[in-house]
């Protein structure tokens, strides 16, 4: 069984809501986005608790990078949010998970390496990044972040091409993701088993009732090669949603 612990962000009133900086009307959405061609190659975290640095990171971040410079494109490091995440959280010599907002708090505040400089080895997650890692990250930060509270706040992100992060509640059922990548809604009874962070990349309000296109860190021979869809009646299993600040 996979690894899922995510850690819930804590009630913070400073945070910065999308709805309050934003006009979402309803009406302006399309039926669908998919930015998944816009995304680099799907990643997979392995054993270590690190998804909120996976879907930070390769998702959202190595998103914005891609898009600005197509022709000069390198990844970036997980592992040196998650050391990072975990800093912040006093929890760096264990494989304890992260919050969603300590991870874009990171991202802003320390931003992150190249990957080149700081590999995914999950064998080395407790070593600390060097004052050279530090100086590289400031290249790859963020002006801020903003939470998201509503279906139409995420699709007006994505509208404006911005990727947004989220957490889930996992039950049994997502294990059993197929190849077409559709998430079951949990039955009654499901055993809950933590809380997994991933990537909403698009939308589609014609499959499967309304669906969020997203991209997980479990690899590309998961799901619909690396991506799954997750309705919008289980929007209430979401928590934790993220997206950057404008202009960022």
């Amino acid at each position: 069984m996979r690894k899922y612990d995510l850690v819930k962000d804590k009630v913070d009133s400073r945070d910065l809501m999308y709805g309050k900086r934003h006009v979402v009307k309803s009406e302006i959405l399309p039926e669908k986005i998919d930015l998944r061609e816009k995304c680099s190659p799907v990643v997979d975290q392995g054993q270590l608790g690190s998804c909120t640095a996976n879907a930070i990171v390769s998702g959202l971040r190595e998103f914005m990078l891609l898009n600005d410079n197509r022709s000069h494109f390198e990844r970036l490091s997980r592992l040196f949010l998650y050391w990072w995440e975990r800093d912040l959280e006093g929890t760096v010599y264990r494989d304890s998970g992260a919050s969603l907002r300590d991870g874009m708090k990171v991202l802003k505040n320390q931003g992150v390496c190249l990957e080149a400089s700081w590999p995914y080895d999950i064998k080395t997650f407790e070593n600390s990044p060097t004052e050279k890692e530090l100086e590289e990250a400031k290249n790859y930060t963020i002006s801020g972040y903003q939470r998201i509270k509503s279906i139409d706040e995420i699709k007006h992100a994505l509208l404006i091409e911005h990727l947004v992060v989220f957490g889930i509640t996992v039950y049994e059922s997502f294990e059993t993701v197929k190849t077409d990548g559709i998430v079951p809604v949990p039955k009654d009874g499901e055993k809950e088993l933590g809380g997994h962070a991933l990537c909403i990349v698009g939308y589609d309000d014609n499959f499967n009732n309304g669906s969020f296109i997203v991209r997980n860190s479990w690899g590309d021979a998961w799901g619909d090669e690396g991506y799954c869809y997750i309705p919008y009646s289980m929007f209430e299993y979401l928590m934790d949603i993220w997206t950057v600040k404008l202009g960022a």
